[in-house]
């Protein structure tokens, strides 16, 4: 079964800001993801329609304020694999966890990056294992998603399909 880190990125107002910023705000986004030895692909550029099925988007109509994405582990992959599990099936459980963590941070890095930017103002994330209908939700604020998704993740059980929305403040309780 193929998994995905996907999701959507919000930003401040209805329609994204003039049209270099928005696409400079972009490749700063990915240009940072490659600084962490992750692929990304936004909008129209996601390769695996599901994605859209699973974020409940339509990928005939997509919302730059509401930006699809998908990160990837390898630059020649079209799942998100190679970010939850190593690249040999000999790893101990240990080593596993040791992988996913380097991993994880890594995605932690990344998302952190992306709430420096001004306009953007939330994010929601699915971990997803295939097509999945049901999701665990949690929300945080960016400040609590370094924990947030290290309690999701590094665990030697089951993780479920997680759906975890981000605010760039504190959500009201």
């Amino acid at each position: 079964m193929s998994h995905f880190l996907c999701g959507e990125i919000s930003f401040r107002g209805n329609e994204p800001w003039a049209d270099l910023e928005y696409d400079a705000c972009l490749f700063r986004l990915i240009e940072a993801a490659a600084k962490r030895r992750l692929c990304v692909q936004f909008g129209a550029n996601i390769n695996q329609k599901i994605v859209f099925d699973i974020i409940g988007s339509s990928h005939d109509n997509i919302q730059l304020s509401r930006l699809p994405f998908l990160a990837l582990g390898s630059p020649v992959s079209n799942t998100s694999d190679e970010l939850f599990y190593p690249p040999s099936s000999s790893f101990s459980p240990t080593e596993r966890i040791e992988h996913l963590k380097s991993r994880v941070d890594e995605v932690i890095s990344w998302v952190n990056r992306i709430f420096d930017e001004p306009s953007v103002i939330g994010m929601c994330i699915y971990l997803s294992e295939g097509y999945d209908t049901n999701y665990d939700q949690k929300e945080c604020a960016i400040g609590d998603f370094q924990t947030t998704l290290h309690q999701t993740l590094l665990r030697d059980e089951f993780v479920p399909s997680t759906k975890i929305v981000i605010a760039s403040v504190q959500p009201a309780a």
